[in-house]
C-alpha cells in the first residue's frame, strides 16, 4: 500500500497520534518512515533586531530534534525503520521539497494545527497541501481512530484514464484499509445533471423529466460497472444525488465515518476542472480524517 511515508509532526504536543497512524500503516507494507517538524525561519528583519533570536531558532531546533529522535525509537520499539529531521522555512514549501526529495509515496499530516487561525475544518498549511498535493496524502483527526467505517467517494464517469486510474486506486486502497481494520465500507458517488436549475426553468416539464430520468439511469449503470469491473458487491455501492460539497460531508457525518477515500480533482460541469471548487469545499466541511488520491503524474 504505502511503503515511504512522509510524517508531519508538531514536536512541541504532548501527543502525536499521526505517528501511530504512520506505524500501522508502514506495518502494512513492511515500509519506512521519515519524520519532520517545521520550525519557521526567522525573517531578515528579525536576525537583525532580535537580539538573541538566532539563538533562540537554534534551541528551538535542538528540541525539536530531541522529540523527533524519541519518537524515531518509539518506531524501532514497533519493528518500524525511521528517521528524524527538522526542517526550517514555510511548512508546506518544505513539506513539498522534502515528499519530493524522498520520492514520499504518502504525506501524513494532521488536518488543522492546534494554533490555527483558519476558520474551516482543515489548517492554511493542510489547504495548500489538498490544492498541489505532492502525493497521496493523509490528513489524520485523532479522535477518528481506530477506524471503524470508511467511505470512498468516486467518479462514475471519468472521461480519460487518469481519472479512471484515480477511482482504481481510491477503490482498492479504501478496500484493502477495510480489510485491514475489519470497517465497514460504502462507496459513494454523487451526481447532478449539469445545468439542472436552468433547464428545469426554460424546458417543458415532460421533457425536462425524462432528460432526468435518462440522466440518472445513464449515471446508476456507470457505478454499476465501475462496482464490477472493480469486484466490490453492488450493496456496498450508494449513488446520491445533488451538491457533492453539502452531500458528502452531510453523509459522512450522519453516518460517522471515520476515513474519506477521494480524489483531489473535480469533473464538475467542466472535464478536469482543478481542484479548488466541489471538493476543496467538501474538504473543508469534512469532520473525519481525509485520504487524498491526487493525479498520476502523465
Amino acid at each position: 500500500m504505502f511503503s515511504n511515508i512522509l510524517v508531519v509532526d508538531d514536536s512541541s504536543r504532548a501527543v502525536h497520534p499521526e505517528l501511530g497512524r504512520a506505524i500501522t500503516l508502514a506495518r502494512l507494507s513492511q515500509g519506512s518512515l521519515h519524520i519532520v517538524d517545521v520550525v519557521r525561519d526567522l525573517t531578515w528583519l528579525g536576525k537583525l533586531f532580535q537580539q538573541g533570536a538566532a539563538d533562540a531558532q537554534a534551541k528551538a531546533i535542538q528540541q525539536c530534534q530531541v522529540t523527533l529522535n524519541q519518537l524515531v525509537v518509539q518506531c524501532a520499539q514497533q519493528q518500524v525503520t525511521a528517521t528524524a529531521e527538522v526542517l526550517v522555512g514555510t511548512s508546506s514549501q518544505q513539506i513539498f521539497a522534502q515528499a519530493h526529495k524522498l520520492k514520499a509515496d504518502l504525506v501524513i499530516r494532521y488536518a488543522k494545527g492546534q494554533h490555527s487561525h483558519s476558520e474551516s475544518k482543515l489548517g492554511a498549511t493542510a489547504q495548500r497541501l489538498i490544492r498541489w498535493p505532492p502525493c497521496p496524502l493523509w490528513l489524520h483527526r485523532a479522535q477518528h481512530e481506530p477506524i471503524k467505517r470508511i467511505v470512498a467517494a468516486v467518479d462514475a464517469t471519468p472521461d480519460d484514464s487518469q481519472h479512471a486510474a484515480i477511482n482504481k486506486q481510491i477503490l482498492k486502497t479504501a478496500s484493502e484499509l477495510a480489510g485491514y481494520h475489519q470497517a465497514d465500507l460504502k462507496i459513494i458517488y454523487v451526481w447532478t445533471m449539469y445545468g439542472d436549475h436552468l433547464l428545469k426553468h426554460h424546458m417543458p416539464m415532460a421533457e425536462y423529466q425524462r432528460l432526468v430520468d435518462y440522466s440518472r439511469k445513464e449515471h446508476v449503470d456507470n457505478f454499476a460497472k465501475l462496482l464490477t469491473d472493480n469486484q466490490i458487491a453492488a450493496q456496498a455501492g450508494q449513488l446520491l444525488e445533488g451538491d457533492a460539497s453539502m452531500i458528502v460531508p452531510r453523509y459522512c457525518s450522519e453516518n460517522q465515518v471515520d476515513l474519506l477515500v477521494c480524489g483531489t480533482v473535480a469533473r464538475q460541469g467542466v472535464p478536469g476542472l482543478v481542484l479548488g471548487n466541489t471538493v476543496e469545499r467538501i474538504m473543508n466541511l469534512v469532520d473525519s480524517s481525509i485520504l487524498a488520491m491526487p493525479l498520476a503524474k502523465a
